[in-house]
């Protein structure tokens, strides 16, 4: 991990092939406590840290078209997150570096992801690099995306705020009504934990923008 200050701004960069994080074992324990079971591993940390985030920047080299097995294994274990919109208004941008092909499909599966969490997208970084250590477009890239990093500053200092797409409409609707299903004559019912949950929010009978606006009060975070 490494921590620093720019421009009054505190980050924290988190490579994930520095980081224990143990694989899904599709058990569905998550499913019935809202939380997984391995407790001997970084994901407690990382997740917290990215719950405690502002705003949030998630990124992958393309392995052979798609995420690395580092944030594969992180997303995996996050499952849970996706039924309960975990991480509803989040600020987020995704950012990918590719040697040369499967910059799309990368950035994609991301966003539909990160979108399933709850996430609002700020927008996309995208770089391109021959070899490990080579980036050879880096000064570039920095002009190409300062409009992008003052739109950034602007969110996080309150003066700008995010609007959520028609995605997160979609998404958080498809979530709702899943969780509302009944699925006990199938087996041992995992979705109570989920149900409680979403009327525990309150948010069982209303859209995304109305959840949105509920959390923002909630945590009167100035990012909303």
């Amino acid at each position: 991990m490494v921590k620093g200050f720019y421009s009054e701004v505190e980050y924290e960069v988190i490579s994930l092939g520095d980081e224990l994080i143990k694989p899904c074992h599709g058990c569905w324990a998550c499913m019935k406590v809202g939380e997984c079971v391995h407790k001997d591993d970084g994901l407690q940390e990382i997740a917290q840290k990215m719950l405690d985030s502002d705003l949030l920047i998630i990124g992958s080299p393309v392995y052979v078209q798609q995420i690395s097995a580092q944030t594969k294994a992180l997303i995996d274990r996050l499952f849970i997150w996706i039924h309960l919109s975990r991480l509803i208004g989040k600020p987020t941008l995704t950012a990918i570096t590719t040697a040369a092909e499967g910059m799309k499909l990368t950035e994609w599966y991301l966003v539909g992801v990160m979108t399933m969490l709850g996430c609002i997208m700020v927008g996309h970084l995208r770089g391109y690099g021959l070899q490990p250590g080579f980036f050879v477009g880096r000064e570039r890239c920095r002009k190409k995306y300062k409009s992008l990093a003052k739109k950034v500053a602007d969110i996080l200092r309150g003066d700008r705020r995010l609007k959520p797409g028609l995605l997160n409409t979609f998404c958080f609707w498809m979530m709702k009504h899943h969780n509302n299903r009944s699925y006990e004559k199938e087996g041992p019912d995992y979705y109570v934990f989920e149900r409680q949950y979403w009327a525990d929010k309150g948010w069982t009978h209303i859209s995304y923008k109305e959840a949105f606006k509920k959390e923002r009060a909630r945590t009167g975070s100035e990012a909303f």
